[in-house]
């Protein structure tokens, strides 16, 4: 085991102590209660778990061949809260297959390089602009011929941050823009709210008429004004995974925003936050957490965190330093920060793929490394 892991016996102590998300959502206040009555001498035990999959890649990068990717797919089959069989793989699989669809919130912080925007763009159903993240898509393309190309289906929150430039291009490109007088939650919860109405069939009717502030308010309105229309591609009831663009990064208390807001989501749903420098999702109990990640897109370095418990029993195979229940996590005592994964790169060409396997009897965050920044000018040093 490194010195320089977080794994290692001399592992940062943190002062402070996370708090419990909030019990607005029921599992949220399920895994509050749980952690309030959970203490370092005596967590509750790891319960019954089903094989859950998570691959951020297939959003990132090219689809592997169709053999491969039906190879996966095969493999992939999980359960979820109702029992029903769930793939987790890339589009490339035929259209009759049951890979989960996805849906793309864009948030306020840099966009990623054009070429893996393109693949998160294409790779998912459902393209929702919190209020400033419309302007990061604005800036981040460049120019119009590309901003007609990556239209979202809305853009929607508080509109404290949106600019008026930016209002008024995707406005005159037929793009809906909402107001929604809501201070209670933040737009990243916002736009999950309107992409569950989305999926019920009920956006038109879910908007108060008083928070509607541009011409075109409703996804209905929207879906008959522009080609690509929602509605014939998705019955109601689908449910999609969410790609939150931009939600990780920037400032401290966004960032935890974004992780809170994950704990508040259904949890039938793959939830994936994304920045140009990392990626994490939250990983329940009562699963077998099975993540494939590709080395071309991410890490070296990954890590555990326990969020919203006392402490955190974790047992996981595929890292070089690997967790089990003689190192419970918690915050003061134990982080797992600075990990990598094990030598497992296999045969998988030109595909390099790692997978990790984790088990936990508490909320912990799987975080990776990742570069998907626009890459930086070179310029001449005269």
């Amino acid at each position: 085991m490194s010195s320089s892991s977080s794994l290692a016996p001399a592992a940062q102590t943190l002062s402070s102590t996370m708090v419990p998300p909030s019990a607005a959502a029921t599992e949220a206040a399920a895994t509050a209660a749980a952690a309030a009555s959970s203490t370092a001498n005596s967590p509750r035990p790891a319960p019954p778990h089903r094989d859950r999959r998570w691959e951020a890649a297939r959003f990132l990068v090219s689809p592997p061949p169709p053999a491969e990717a039906q190879s996966w797919a095969a493999t992939a089959a999980t359960n979820d809260e109702t029992g029903a069989a769930r793939n987790y793989d890339s589009r490339s699989l035929p259209q009759n297959s049951s890979v989960a669809p996805a849906a793309l919130i864009v948030l306020n912080q840099p966009i990623c390089d054009i070429r893996y925007l393109e693949r998160i763009w294409s790779s998912t159903v459902i393209h929702v602009c919190a209020d400033g993240g419309a302007n990061r898509l604005y800036d981040g393309l460049g120019d119009d011929g590309l901003r007609q190309t990556f239209l979202p289906d809305e853009i929607l929150g508080d509109l404290d941050s949106l600019r008026l430039d930016v209002r008024e291009f995707y406005e005159k490109q037929n793009v809906p823009v909402t107001r929604i007088r809501d201070q209670d939650s933040t737009d990243f919860g916002k736009c999950v709210r309107r992409i569950r109405e989305i999926e019920a069939g009920s956006a038109a009717a879910a908007i108060p008429p008083s928070s509607v502030s541009s011409p075109t308010p409703t996804l209905a309105v929207h879906q008959s004004s522009r080609p690509g229309s929602l509605e014939p591609r998705l019955p109601p009831g689908t449910l999609h995974d969410l790609v939150v663009l931009g939600s990780l990064g920037g400032r401290f208390d966004h960032t935890m925003a974004s992780i809170h807001s994950a704990f508040q989501i259904d949890s039938r749903r793959h939830v994936y936050l994304v920045s140009n420098d990392s990626i994490a999702m939250l990983l329940r109990p009562g699963s077998k957490h099975v993540i494939r990640c590709n080395l071309d897109v991410e890490g070296p370095t990954c890590g555990i965190i326990p969020f919203g418990c006392a402490v955190a029993l974790v047992r996981t195979t595929g890292l070089k330093w690997n967790l089990d229940h003689s190192m419970p996590l918690s915050f003061g005592t134990l982080v797992s920060t600075s990990n990598a994964f094990a030598d497992q790169l296999g045969t998988q060409k030109p595909r390099r793929m790692a997978t990790v396997e984790v088990e936990t009897n508490e909320p912990v965050v799987w975080t990776v490394e990742c570069v998907l920044g626009p890459k930086p000018t070179i310029r001449p040093a005269f």
